[in-house]
Formats: C-alpha cells, structure tokens, sequence
C-alpha cells in the first residue's frame, strides 16, 4: 500500500500543478489557491508520516488525497459541479468519509483511542458530522465573503448536510467493521 499511495501521490502534485497554473492562466486564482493549499496541506502531512510524527495507515491517507483530486481536478477543474446535479452530493459522502476516518487517525496520534469499538465507531460518526457542519459554514462564509457561490441554495445545504451524514455513517461502519 506504500508503493500505491507514493505513487498516487506523485500523480496528485502533478495533476495540482497543472490545476494551479492553469488557473492562473484563466484568471482563476480561487481556485489556484485552493489547490495550493490542498498540495501544501498533503505535502505536509506526508512529511509528518515520513518523519515518523504521525502514524496513519496508508490506506487512510489515500482516501483524501482520492476525494482532494475529484474536488480540485473533476469538480473544479472539468468544472462538474456547475454540470452534474449528483457530483457535489456523493463527494460530500466520499469526503466526509475520507476525513472522518483520517481524521479520527490524527486525533489517535495525539490522545489515546481508547473505548468500545461502539464507542469509537460513534465517535468516528459524530465527528464526520461535525466536520461536515464546518464545511457548510466554510461555504457559506467563502460565499459571503469572496462572492463565490459554493451553496445553490437551502435544498442544496440540507442535501449536503444529509451526505455528510450518511459519509459519517458509512465511515463509522467501516472503522467498525475493518480497524477495530
């Protein structure tokens, strides 16, 4: 799984570099400095793993670098979340799903996961929750603030929120069943 993630990870800074300069080229530097902090926030955490400060499996790892890539490369780049309907719905399930796991992974490196599998399944569920929240509230303020227009709406905020939940749901269920 090394192997994969190094390479996929190679794959990634490429495809995000072509993502900033082609940005840049369009004059759309929202998104240009959005995958500069994707890329910055993957370096970092990568060098973290390599210098042995965090311990995330791999696997877990590569679950948001998958979900960074359809946001930064398919939604914004190929522009599918002004052309699909779906694509924004089932990659706040992914995502929510990617980050709840990894993130539950960081929390483990600094405190101790202790609990039942039920315990820690619930935390993993109502932390995806609660990452998803934060997110809608991201939106909402990069909508306001920079005149961008991430939110279509009230309907599309509740349908966000219900993917989160159901990413937080289907993250719970897999730490549940695979990694405790």
């Amino acid at each position: 799984m090394r192997e994969i993630f190094f390479l996929s990870f190679a794959i990634f800074c490429f495809i995000q570099i072509y993502i900033i300069i082609d940005s840049l080229k369009k004059k759309h530097q929202f998104i240009a400095i959005s995958a500069v902090a994707i890329l910055g926030f993957f370096s970092f955490i990568l060098y973290l793993k390599i210098r042995s400060i965090i311990h995330v499996p791999y696997f877990i790892m590569l679950l948001p670098l998958i979900a960074s890539f359809l946001h930064s490369f398919v939604g914004d780049h190929l522009n599918l979340y002004n052309r699909s309907k779906t694509f924004d719905k089932y990659l706040h399930a992914f995502g929510t799903f990617s980050i709840s796991l990894f993130t539950y992974f960081i929390i483990g490196n600094i405190t101790d996961p202790g609990g039942s599998k039920l315990f820690r399944a619930l935390f993993i569920f109502f932390l995806g929750t609660g990452i998803g929240s934060i997110f809608e509230v991201f939106e909402f303020t990069m909508d306001s603030l920079h005149k961008t227009f991430m939110q279509k709406g009230l309907k599309d905020t509740d349908m966000d929120m219900v993917f989160n939940i159901i990413g937080s749901a289907a993250a719970a269920i897999f730490a549940y069943q695979i990694y405790f």
